[in-house]
């Protein structure tokens, strides 16, 4: 969980990539600090053919997003 007062400081989601989130958690793990709890939280649903099943395949069309998002990250 994050506050809307850094969502909105981070400039929210970069809705020219893919799969957003992923680039806003890097993004804002440069400038915050997050703790690890070895709780569950949260369970995720799997569903075949969805983008979490897909994006991180061989030869994935995701692969671009990935790539944009690492660059973002390195500049």
């Amino acid at each position: 969980m994050f506050s809307r007062a850094m969502f909105e400081e981070l400039g929210g989601y970069d809705e020219t990539l893919d799969y957003e989130d992923f680039d806003f958690w890097l993004r804002s793990s440069r400038k915050y600090h997050y703790a690890y709890t070895p709780f569950v939280l949260v369970k995720k649903r799997k569903v075949y053919g969805s983008l979490s099943d897909v994006q991180f395949r061989l030869r994935s069309v995701h692969s671009t997003t990935t790539l944009r998002v690492c660059e973002k990250i390195l500049s």
